[in-house]
């Protein structure tokens, strides 16, 4: 049996370039399908990353752009809209009530000045103390803000 072993094995280097010239194709084909296949996860990897980022500059712009007319926009009529005036300060609560009994606050200010703009504070929910600091949390409380309208 040893014979067998040793009459299969190369007998020189010639015989293993021999072997090496007619396989060619094959390792060649091998070689491409390793570099195709590990080119493809990068691409899809960079993809994925990509359309992350995207989604995240959104969010982010629309949380930074953020009006009662855009509120309005995006979400539809609110269930409650109040304005307070404490002087020189316009203080504006819209609630809306995206799910079941849950209701959201979202709070605005500005001047008392007429060509003032309205600057976006906070999300909490009315019930309980949760208040909303990261994008992604409002956008988790209040979905409709991140249409792309």
């Amino acid at each position: 049996m040893v014979e067998v072993v040793k009459r299969n094995l190369p007998g020189s280097l010639t015989d293993v370039t021999t072997f090496l010239k007619r396989t060619r194709r094959v390792w060649l084909m091998t070689a491409a399908i390793i570099i195709g296949a590990a080119a493809l996860v990068n691409l899809t990897a960079r993809a994925a990353e990509w359309a992350k980022n995207a989604r995240e500059r959104r969010q982010l712009h629309a949380m930074a752009t953020l009006t009662p007319d855009r509120l309005f926009a995006r979400c539809g009529a609110a269930v409650v809209d109040e304005t307070k005036v404490v002087y020189p300060v316009l203080m504006r609560t819209i609630s809306y009530q995206p799910r079941g009994g849950e209701k959201l606050l979202v709070s605005f200010s500005r001047t008392a000045e007429e060509k003032s703009d309205w600057v976006f504070l906070s999300l909490q929910n009315e019930n309980s103390a949760a208040i909303y600091d990261t994008t992604e949390a409002k956008i988790a409380a209040l979905p409709c803000l991140d249409s792309k309208k």
